[in-house]
């Protein structure tokens, strides 16, 4: 797989900022849309009384296996939803 190196600085980020316990929910608005999303954010502790939340990752709305199609096991592509669904004929 190859991911970008803000990607691998991402996951980095948030498993550190889970470790210490810094991480939010936060609701955050999608500039281009306007629609309002649950955003995991680690939490920058700036001053001792200031904060700052970093955006890491975007939490679904609904069901994520509607959503995404997973990795097929060999490697090869991607499963789709029918046939995740079953829905093959």
């Amino acid at each position: 797989m190859n991911f970008s190196e803000g990607d691998v600085h991402n996951f980095h980020m948030l498993t550190m900022a889970f470790d210490n316990r810094d991480v939010a929910v936060v609701e955050c608005q999608i500039a281009a849309t306007g629609e309002v999303i649950p955003v995991i954010c680690a939490v920058n502790h700036t001053a001792p009384d200031r904060v700052e939340f970093v955006p890491v990752a975007q939490l679904f709305r609904g069901d994520p296996y509607r959503f995404l199609n997973p990795p097929r096991d060999d490697g090869r592509g991607f499963f789709s939803q029918a046939e995740l669904n079953g829905d093959l004929n």
